[in-house]
Protein backbone atom coordinates (compact mmCIF):
# COMPACT_ATOMS: atom_id res chain seq x y z
CA UNK A 1 0.00 0.00 0.00
CA UNK A 2 2.85 2.37 0.87
CA UNK A 3 4.61 1.71 -2.43
CA UNK A 4 1.36 2.38 -4.27
CA UNK A 5 1.02 5.76 -2.52
CA UNK A 6 4.63 6.62 -3.34
CA UNK A 7 3.95 5.86 -7.00
CA UNK A 8 0.91 8.13 -6.97
CA UNK A 9 2.91 10.94 -5.32
CA UNK A 10 5.65 10.52 -7.92
CA UNK A 11 3.14 10.73 -10.76
CA UNK A 12 1.59 13.83 -9.19
CA UNK A 13 4.97 15.56 -8.85
CA UNK A 14 5.92 14.66 -12.42
CA UNK A 15 2.60 15.93 -13.78
CA UNK A 16 2.87 19.18 -11.85
CA UNK A 17 6.43 19.74 -13.07
CA UNK A 18 5.48 19.13 -16.70
CA UNK A 19 2.45 21.39 -16.36
CA UNK A 20 4.57 24.22 -14.94
CA UNK A 21 7.09 23.90 -17.74
CA UNK A 22 4.32 24.03 -20.34
CA UNK A 23 2.67 27.03 -18.65
CA UNK A 24 5.99 28.90 -18.47
CA UNK A 25 6.29 28.57 -22.23
CA UNK A 26 2.69 29.39 -23.09
CA UNK A 27 2.06 32.03 -20.37
CA UNK A 28 5.50 33.31 -19.28
CA UNK A 29 5.79 35.26 -16.02
CA UNK A 30 5.21 39.01 -16.37
CA UNK A 31 4.21 41.95 -14.18
CA UNK A 32 1.34 42.72 -16.57
CA UNK A 33 -0.72 40.20 -18.53
CA UNK A 34 -3.58 40.69 -21.01
CA UNK A 35 -5.90 37.71 -21.38
CA UNK A 36 -6.33 36.56 -24.97
CA UNK A 37 -6.99 33.29 -26.81
CA UNK A 38 -3.51 31.95 -25.94
CA UNK A 39 -4.00 32.49 -22.22
CA UNK A 40 -7.62 31.39 -21.81
CA UNK A 41 -8.66 27.74 -21.61
CA UNK A 42 -12.25 26.56 -21.80
CA UNK A 43 -13.83 23.17 -21.25
CA UNK A 44 -17.25 21.79 -20.19
CA UNK A 45 -17.61 21.08 -16.49
CA UNK A 46 -19.65 18.30 -14.89
CA UNK A 47 -22.91 20.17 -15.52
CA UNK A 48 -21.90 20.70 -19.13
CA UNK A 49 -21.24 17.02 -19.73
CA UNK A 50 -24.54 16.11 -18.04
CA UNK A 51 -26.26 18.64 -20.30
CA UNK A 52 -24.71 17.06 -23.42
CA UNK A 53 -25.68 13.56 -22.29
CA UNK A 54 -29.31 14.64 -21.85
CA UNK A 55 -29.31 16.31 -25.27
CA UNK A 56 -27.84 13.17 -26.84
CA UNK A 57 -30.54 10.99 -25.25
CA UNK A 58 -33.27 13.35 -26.49
CA UNK A 59 -31.71 13.30 -29.95
CA UNK A 60 -31.76 9.48 -30.04
CA UNK A 61 -35.38 9.50 -28.92
CA UNK A 62 -36.27 12.06 -31.60
CA UNK A 63 -34.58 10.02 -34.31
CA UNK A 64 -36.10 6.74 -33.10
CA UNK A 65 -39.65 8.10 -32.96
CA UNK A 66 -39.19 10.50 -35.90
CA UNK A 67 -40.34 13.37 -33.74
CA UNK A 68 -39.38 16.58 -35.50
CA UNK A 69 -40.40 18.78 -32.56
CA UNK A 70 -38.06 16.88 -30.25
CA UNK A 71 -35.23 17.14 -32.80
CA UNK A 72 -35.79 20.88 -33.10
CA UNK A 73 -35.64 21.15 -29.32
CA UNK A 74 -32.30 19.28 -29.34
CA UNK A 75 -30.89 21.68 -31.95
CA UNK A 76 -32.03 24.61 -29.80
CA UNK A 77 -30.24 23.16 -26.78
CA UNK A 78 -27.08 22.63 -28.80
CA UNK A 79 -27.20 26.20 -30.12
CA UNK A 80 -27.50 27.50 -26.55
CA UNK A 81 -24.48 25.40 -25.56
CA UNK A 82 -22.39 26.77 -28.45
CA UNK A 83 -23.49 30.30 -27.62
CA UNK A 84 -22.43 29.69 -24.03
CA UNK A 85 -18.91 28.79 -25.19
CA UNK A 86 -18.53 32.18 -26.88
CA UNK A 87 -19.96 34.18 -23.98
CA UNK A 88 -17.93 32.33 -21.36
CA UNK A 89 -14.77 33.09 -23.34
CA UNK A 90 -15.72 36.75 -23.81
CA UNK A 91 -16.27 37.07 -20.07
CA UNK A 92 -12.48 36.73 -19.56
CA UNK A 93 -11.12 37.96 -22.86
CA UNK A 94 -9.62 41.46 -22.75
CA UNK A 95 -8.95 41.54 -19.02
CA UNK A 96 -5.62 43.09 -18.01
CA UNK A 97 -3.99 41.99 -14.76
CA UNK A 98 -1.10 43.96 -13.28
CA UNK A 99 1.04 43.37 -10.21
CA UNK A 100 0.90 46.35 -7.84
CA UNK A 101 2.98 44.84 -5.02
CA UNK A 102 2.61 43.85 -1.39
CA UNK A 103 3.58 45.36 1.95
CA UNK A 104 6.20 43.48 4.01
CA UNK A 105 4.86 41.25 6.76
CA UNK A 106 6.29 39.16 9.58
CA UNK A 107 6.77 35.41 9.26
CA UNK A 108 3.53 33.59 9.98
CA UNK A 109 1.32 36.52 8.98
CA UNK A 110 -0.84 36.74 5.87
CA UNK A 111 0.59 38.76 2.99
CA UNK A 112 -1.84 40.59 0.72
CA UNK A 113 -0.78 40.89 -2.90
CA UNK A 114 -2.48 43.79 -4.65
CA UNK A 115 -3.53 43.13 -8.24
CA UNK A 116 -4.98 45.77 -10.57
CA UNK A 117 -7.59 44.37 -12.97
CA UNK A 118 -8.94 46.48 -15.82
CA UNK A 119 -10.81 46.40 -19.11
CA UNK A 120 -10.21 48.77 -22.00
CA UNK A 121 -13.39 47.82 -23.82
CA UNK A 122 -17.00 48.46 -22.86
CA UNK A 123 -17.71 44.83 -22.06
CA UNK A 124 -18.80 43.42 -18.74
CA UNK A 125 -17.20 40.71 -16.64
CA UNK A 126 -19.45 38.78 -14.28
CA UNK A 127 -18.62 36.43 -11.41
CA UNK A 128 -14.87 36.36 -11.98
CA UNK A 129 -13.19 34.29 -9.30
CA UNK A 130 -9.46 34.41 -8.67
CA UNK A 131 -7.14 33.17 -5.97
CA UNK A 132 -3.70 31.85 -5.23
CA UNK A 133 -4.12 28.05 -4.94
CA UNK A 134 -4.88 27.00 -1.39
CA UNK A 135 -5.87 30.53 -0.32
CA UNK A 136 -9.14 32.44 -0.03
CA UNK A 137 -10.96 33.15 -3.28
CA UNK A 138 -11.95 36.67 -4.38
CA UNK A 139 -15.03 37.39 -6.54
CA UNK A 140 -15.49 40.53 -8.61
CA UNK A 141 -17.70 41.91 -11.37
CA UNK A 142 -17.20 44.67 -13.96
CA UNK A 143 -20.47 46.39 -14.77
CA UNK A 144 -20.10 49.15 -17.37
CA UNK A 145 -23.37 50.77 -16.23
CA UNK A 146 -22.12 51.18 -12.64
CA UNK A 147 -18.52 52.30 -13.24
CA UNK A 148 -18.01 56.01 -13.77
CA UNK A 149 -14.81 55.85 -15.84
CA UNK A 150 -15.95 55.25 -19.41
CA UNK A 151 -12.46 54.76 -20.90
CA UNK A 152 -11.12 52.18 -18.49
CA UNK A 153 -12.89 49.89 -16.09
CA UNK A 154 -10.51 49.24 -13.22
CA UNK A 155 -10.66 47.41 -9.92
CA UNK A 156 -8.11 46.41 -7.32
CA UNK A 157 -8.19 43.13 -5.49
CA UNK A 158 -6.12 41.87 -2.55
CA UNK A 159 -5.08 38.22 -2.75
CA UNK A 160 -4.17 36.74 0.66
CA UNK A 161 -1.23 34.37 1.00
CA UNK A 162 -0.05 32.63 4.17
CA UNK A 163 3.67 33.12 4.84
CA UNK A 164 5.82 30.70 6.79
CA UNK A 165 9.45 31.83 6.79
CA UNK A 166 11.51 35.00 6.41
CA UNK A 167 13.03 36.22 3.16
CA UNK A 168 11.40 36.74 -0.20
CA UNK A 169 8.04 35.00 -0.43
CA UNK A 170 7.14 34.09 -4.02
CA UNK A 171 3.48 33.27 -4.55
CA UNK A 172 2.27 30.66 -7.01
CA UNK A 173 0.39 31.40 -10.21
CA UNK A 174 -2.99 33.07 -9.86
CA UNK A 175 -5.87 30.83 -10.86
CA UNK A 176 -8.83 32.77 -12.25
CA UNK A 177 -11.96 31.31 -13.76
CA UNK A 178 -15.61 31.93 -14.56
CA UNK A 179 -18.61 29.76 -15.45
CA UNK A 180 -20.78 32.68 -16.56
CA UNK A 181 -23.37 32.74 -18.12
CA UNK A 182 -24.89 29.25 -18.08
CA UNK A 183 -22.58 27.38 -15.71
CA UNK A 184 -22.10 24.60 -18.27
CA UNK A 185 -18.41 25.22 -18.97
CA UNK A 186 -15.43 26.78 -17.26
CA UNK A 187 -13.07 29.33 -18.76
CA UNK A 188 -9.86 29.71 -16.78
CA UNK A 189 -6.26 30.82 -16.87
CA UNK A 190 -3.07 30.47 -14.80
CA UNK A 191 -1.30 33.83 -14.51
CA UNK A 192 2.16 34.41 -13.05
CA UNK A 193 2.47 38.11 -12.14
CA UNK A 194 5.81 37.70 -10.33
CA UNK A 195 4.08 38.16 -7.00
CA UNK A 196 6.61 38.42 -4.21
CA UNK A 197 6.66 39.90 -0.74
CA UNK A 198 9.42 40.57 1.79
CA UNK A 199 8.86 38.61 4.99
CA UNK A 200 10.56 39.79 8.18
CA UNK A 201 11.53 37.38 10.97
CA UNK A 202 8.82 36.75 13.52
CA UNK A 203 9.53 39.03 16.55
CA UNK A 204 10.52 36.98 19.60
CA UNK A 205 10.41 38.67 23.05
CA UNK A 206 13.63 37.81 24.88
CA UNK A 207 16.21 39.31 27.23
CA UNK A 208 18.34 42.01 25.64
CA UNK A 209 21.46 40.25 26.90
CA UNK A 210 21.46 36.51 27.44
CA UNK A 211 21.75 35.82 31.14
CA UNK A 212 21.08 39.47 32.01
CA UNK A 213 18.24 40.98 33.99
CA UNK A 214 16.68 43.00 31.15
CA UNK A 215 12.96 42.53 30.64
CA UNK A 216 11.14 43.06 27.34
CA UNK A 217 10.36 46.75 27.02
CA UNK A 218 12.50 47.81 30.00
CA UNK A 219 16.03 47.51 28.65
CA UNK A 220 16.58 50.97 27.33
CA UNK A 221 16.68 53.12 30.44
CA UNK A 222 18.02 50.72 33.02
CA UNK A 223 21.62 50.43 31.79
CA UNK A 224 22.33 53.83 30.29
CA UNK A 225 25.65 55.38 31.30
CA UNK A 226 25.90 59.00 30.27
CA UNK A 227 24.12 62.30 30.25
CA UNK A 228 20.41 62.40 29.46
CA UNK A 229 18.51 65.52 28.43
CA UNK A 230 14.75 66.08 28.44
CA UNK A 231 13.39 66.03 24.86
CA UNK A 232 9.64 66.09 25.41
CA UNK A 233 6.64 63.90 26.27
CA UNK A 234 4.64 61.30 24.42
CA UNK A 235 1.63 59.14 25.38
CA UNK A 236 2.51 56.13 27.52
CA UNK A 237 2.96 52.82 25.68
CA UNK A 238 2.77 49.35 27.14
CA UNK A 239 6.28 48.20 28.02
CA UNK A 240 7.72 51.63 28.89
CA UNK A 241 9.99 51.60 31.91
CA UNK A 242 8.59 53.17 35.11
CA UNK A 243 11.60 55.50 35.01
CA UNK A 244 10.21 56.98 31.78
CA UNK A 245 6.80 57.90 33.22
CA UNK A 246 6.22 61.62 33.85
CA UNK A 247 4.90 61.22 37.40
CA UNK A 248 4.58 64.97 38.00
CA UNK A 249 2.39 65.36 34.93
CA UNK A 250 0.27 62.43 36.09
CA UNK A 251 -0.09 63.93 39.58
CA UNK A 252 -1.37 67.17 38.07
CA UNK A 253 -4.06 65.29 36.18
CA UNK A 254 -2.32 65.48 32.81
CA UNK A 255 -2.68 61.79 32.06
CA UNK A 256 -0.11 59.03 31.66
CA UNK A 257 2.88 60.13 29.57
CA UNK A 258 6.44 58.95 29.02
CA UNK A 259 9.55 61.13 28.97
CA UNK A 260 11.65 61.34 25.82
CA UNK A 261 15.38 61.65 26.52
CA UNK A 262 18.35 62.53 24.32
CA UNK A 263 22.08 62.38 24.74
CA UNK A 264 21.98 58.78 25.93
CA UNK A 265 25.05 56.61 25.81
CA UNK A 266 25.47 54.65 22.63
CA UNK A 267 26.80 51.58 24.43
CA UNK A 268 23.38 50.04 25.01
CA UNK A 269 22.08 51.09 21.57
CA UNK A 270 23.69 48.23 19.65
CA UNK A 271 21.66 45.14 18.87
CA UNK A 272 24.47 42.62 18.63
CA UNK A 273 24.30 39.12 17.20
CA UNK A 274 26.72 37.95 19.92
CA UNK A 275 24.32 38.85 22.75
CA UNK A 276 22.70 35.41 22.46
CA UNK A 277 25.53 32.88 21.87
CA UNK A 278 23.54 29.80 22.91
CA UNK A 279 20.66 30.34 20.46
CA UNK A 280 20.44 29.29 16.82
CA UNK A 281 20.47 31.75 13.93
CA UNK A 282 16.71 32.00 13.40
CA UNK A 283 16.00 32.71 17.05
CA UNK A 284 18.71 35.36 17.15
CA UNK A 285 17.23 37.08 14.10
CA UNK A 286 13.76 36.99 15.65
CA UNK A 287 15.06 38.51 18.91
CA UNK A 288 16.96 41.21 17.02
CA UNK A 289 13.80 42.00 15.09
CA UNK A 290 11.88 42.35 18.35
CA UNK A 291 14.42 44.72 19.93
CA UNK A 292 14.66 46.81 16.78
CA UNK A 293 10.93 47.43 17.09
CA UNK A 294 11.25 48.25 20.79
CA UNK A 295 13.98 50.82 20.13
CA UNK A 296 11.92 52.32 17.29
CA UNK A 297 8.79 52.62 19.46
CA UNK A 298 10.84 54.33 22.19
CA UNK A 299 12.32 56.77 19.64
CA UNK A 300 15.90 55.70 20.39
CA UNK A 301 18.77 55.61 17.93
CA UNK A 302 20.22 52.12 17.54
CA UNK A 303 22.60 50.16 15.40
CA UNK A 304 22.79 46.50 14.49
CA UNK A 305 25.70 44.06 14.29
CA UNK A 306 25.52 40.79 12.37
CA UNK A 307 28.41 38.41 11.62
CA UNK A 308 29.06 39.97 8.19
CA UNK A 309 27.04 43.20 8.34
CA UNK A 310 27.04 46.26 10.55
CA UNK A 311 24.31 48.87 10.27
CA UNK A 312 25.29 52.26 11.74
CA UNK A 313 23.20 53.79 14.47
CA UNK A 314 20.15 55.67 13.31
CA UNK A 315 16.49 56.24 14.05
CA UNK A 316 13.19 56.62 12.30
CA UNK A 317 10.99 54.36 10.23
CA UNK A 318 13.36 54.17 7.24
CA UNK A 319 16.18 53.02 9.52
CA UNK A 320 13.89 50.40 11.06
CA UNK A 321 12.87 49.11 7.63
CA UNK A 322 16.54 48.88 6.61
CA UNK A 323 17.32 46.81 9.70
CA UNK A 324 14.30 44.53 9.27
CA UNK A 325 15.11 43.97 5.59
CA UNK A 326 18.69 43.06 6.50
CA UNK A 327 17.42 40.56 9.05
CA UNK A 328 14.93 39.11 6.58
CA UNK A 329 17.56 38.55 3.89
CA UNK A 330 20.43 37.49 6.15
CA UNK A 331 22.13 34.43 4.62
CA UNK A 332 19.34 34.02 2.04
CA UNK A 333 19.13 34.70 -1.69
CA UNK A 334 18.55 38.42 -2.20
CA UNK A 335 16.27 37.87 -5.14
CA UNK A 336 15.03 35.07 -7.37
Amino acid sequence: MESYLNVLKGIKRFSKTRLNLWLNKRIPPADKVILDHRRIFIFPNAYGFSYLIVVFILFLAGVNYQNNLLLAFCFLLISLFLNGILNTYRNLSGLTLENVGAMPVYAGEIAHFQVRISRLDAGDTHSLKLAIPGQACQILTFDSQELNDESTQLQRVLLPYQTSQRGWCHAERIYLYSVFPFGLMRAWSWIDLNLKCLVYPRPLPYLFNEGGDDLPGQHAFNNVAGEEDFAGLRPYRTGDSPRQIAWKVLAKGGGLHSILLTGQSGETQWIDWNNWPSLDSENRLSIMCYWAQIFFEQHRAFGMRLPTIEIPQGSGRIHLQTCLQTLALFETAKDA
